[in-house]
């Protein structure tokens, strides 16, 4: 039987790209697909590059979940990822809405409990309200322990109570419970795999046109886009007032460069460190570090204990603790 005669695609030419593509990358969908070709000035339709690459994507065998339907401004789920650019390390704060799908995100220099807060603030400022839970696995930024106990960092508990949410931490080994957020991070790898970035900010701004888009972009699932479904969310409102995206910390050392007490020994002082300002700032008063006062030297040590006495915690607020 002679071969059945196809006539030529718009597609064939990029044949050899796409398949060097599934080569590295087994598991990419046909819109991730799309989404790359385009950037080669390829101009044909979703139905051609799946048509073209059933025979090329993979089907893994997934374990059976019920799908969690959330209400709207019923939930948040938060997470971080970590990656190698060609500047450095990148840092991308992940939050989705469960409900509508809509997607925020950032790259940061550092993961560290600032910059954790920052994307929580700024997340929550663009979608305009505050989802009733936030769901998150185990990240050292939220729990600080989960055996024998849970034990939640305390200055993320106090973050948590100033907006009103409250927080539910994953079941281990329970993919669908954060399963949207995780669906999304690897879409931003698909995009990071496309595009190349010479900066942190040319990253950021690459990724929140990206986004943008994606958020304009009808959902498979729920048949809307993330936008459109982002006046159904029904979110709590703001605080009045913003919690300033700072963390507490010990530090042993030097001020000023001048070893105190000479021959004694080295103190311990409660440090603020707060995101896109001095580091090195800090502060006497709890109510201060919100309101985000200037003025104050960039040492301005608040106690000094001993060498022998117990650390003070991390994440521990000032007003926790009486002068000593």
């Amino acid at each position: 039987m002679p071969p059945v005669y196809r006539p030529p695609s718009i597609i064939d030419p990029y044949g050899r790209l796409i398949k060097e593509w599934y080569s590295q990358y087994p598991r990419l969908k046909a819109i991730q697909v799309l989404e790359r070709l385009r950037s080669y000035g390829f101009t044909g339709g979703y139905t051609t590059v799946k048509r073209y690459t059933r025979s090329l994507r993979k089907k893994r065998k997934r374990e059976a979940y019920h799908e969690l339907i959330r209400l709207p401004g019923e939930e948040a789920q938060i997470d971080w990822m970590e990656r190698r650019m060609s500047f450095g390390t990148a840092y991308g704060f992940v939050f989705v809405l469960s409900h509508s799908r809509y997607l925020w995100g950032r790259f940061y220099q550092k993961h560290t409990f600032e910059f954790f807060l920052d994307g929580h603030i700024e997340a929550m400022k663009e979608v305009g309200g505050v989802a009733r839970t936030h769901t998150y696995d185990n990240l050292k930024t939220v729990v600080l322990a989960r055996k024998p106990e849970t034990v939640l960092n305390p200055q993320f508990l106090d973050f948590s109570r100033h907006y009103g949410f409250a927080i539910h931490l994953c079941t281990p080994g329970r993919a669908n419970e954060k399963g949207r957020v995780e669906k999304v991070i690897q879409s931003i790898d698909m995009f990071l795999q496309a595009d190349t970035f010479a900066t942190l900010d040319e990253l950021n701004g690459k990724f929140t046109a990206w986004r943008r888009e994606r958020n304009r972009r009808v959902h498979r699932t729920t048949g809307k886009a993330p936008a459109d479904m982002l006046t159904e969310e029904r979110l709590k409102a703001l605080p009045a007032i913003d919690y300033r995206p700072a963390r507490f910390i010990a530090l042993t050392g030097l001020f000023h460069g001048v070893r105190h007490l000479r021959h004694e020994p080295l103190l311990r002082s409660l440090v603020v460190q707060q995101h896109g300002r001095d580091p090195r700032r800090l502060s006497h008063d709890d109510r201060s570090d919100r309101r985000g006062q200037e003025g104050r030297p960039p040492w301005e040590v608040l106690r000094e204990e001993p060498d022998n006495r117990a650390s003070l915690p991390q994440g521990t607020a000032p007003r926790h603790h009486a002068p000593l």
